[in-house]
């Protein structure tokens, strides 16, 4: 009886052995799931590798992705879209030539429409302005644009949306998807500089019979324009002949203004000029009263006057 129970102790000391000494379980081969889905940029996907047999232990998987614009990978097999395109996503494990692919496709998101941010834009000759597009849905992944302009002697459009004012007139810079052709129009107006020159009245004139005209105003020159004024003088005219003259000899930077006061009574037919240069170019802002028919202009504040912009031969 002892006998027995010392072999049956012995046979189980060696099975436990033998079950010490087996070794892992050998992948034959590694495969990728996931689950069916369409993918976007910023989205994320938890790939699983599985081996054969099942139970094998695969902790040392390494993880890497062949485009890394389109996705990455983590070490633990999260992936994160980018930006659409195809990529191939591998699982190799370490020590052994086993490794499995998976086939990752991140989809484009369709852009519904695009616009441009100010689509109405007011240009002085020689301005560029840089233009921007609103897209719907704004994650939208077709952003490349083509621009053009319906007449490039008035507006010209870079590649970038960069918008060149060339010459006084109207012009239609249009924008263009280029994988879905949707469209964005901006309406573009061209001024000389001069269309930005203005005066302005305050004080008071009474408009008598027979053009004759008494005043006690002031007449301000604005430059709302992109360039400098050299102003030389201000000049009030009547019949032919001057009644008034001021010398003034000053710059007038862009977005300033400068006054000068004027004092008669019944001057016939007065014109009122501003004369100034730009580079060499000689200009003549004048304005006539009866440009307006006013009467009366009381003094309840400046108000903008017609004024006729020209060049000086």
């Amino acid at each position: 009886m002892k006998k027995n129970l010392l072999l049956l102790s012995l046979l189980a000391l060696a099975l436990t052995a033998c079950r010490e000494d087996d070794p892992e379980p050998r992948i034959t081969a590694l495969q990728i799931t996931a689950p069916d889905t369409t993918l976007y940029r910023g989205d994320s996907l938890r790939l699983r590798l599985t081996p054969t047999p099942p139970d094998a232990d695969i902790r040392g998987a390494v993880w890497t992705s062949g485009d890394s614009l389109v996705a990455v990978v983590t070490p633990d097999g999260l992936v994160r879209c980018v930006g659409p395109g195809r990529t191939v996503i591998t699982a190799r494990l370490e020590g052994t030539s086993l490794s499995a692919k998976y086939d990752l496709t991140v989809a484009a998101r369709a852009t519904q429409s695009i616009a441009f941010s100010e689509p109405t834009l007011t240009l002085l000759v020689g301005e560029e302005q840089p233009t921007a597009l609103v897209f719907t849905p704004a994650n939208a992944d077709d952003r490349q644009v083509v621009y053009t302009s319906s007449d490039t002697a008035v507006a010209t459009v870079s590649s970038q949306g960069v918008i060149t004012a060339r010459g006084r007139g109207k012009a239609i810079v249009r924008a263009r998807t280029v994988g879905g052709g949707q469209t964005a129009e901006c309406q573009v107006s061209v001024q000389h500089f001069t269309e930005r020159i203005s005066v302005w009245l305050s004080g008071t004139w009474i408009y008598e019979s027979d053009n004759l005209i008494s005043a006690c105003a002031r007449m301000t020159l604005r430059n709302d324009s992109n360039r400098d004024l050299f102003v030389e003088r201000f000049i009030v005219e009547s019949d032919g002949r001057e009644i008034h003259r001021e010398e003034i000899h000053s710059t007038l930077s862009s977005g300033s203004k400068l006054a000068c006061d004027v004092t008669f009574k019944n001057a016939h037919d007065p014109q009122f000029k501003y004369q100034f240069t730009v580079g060499s170019e000689q200009y003549e802002a004048h304005y006539r009263p009866h440009m307006i028919g006013a009467k009366t202009f009381p003094a309840d504040g400046p108000r903008t006057l017609p004024i006729v912009v020209s060049r000086r031969r």
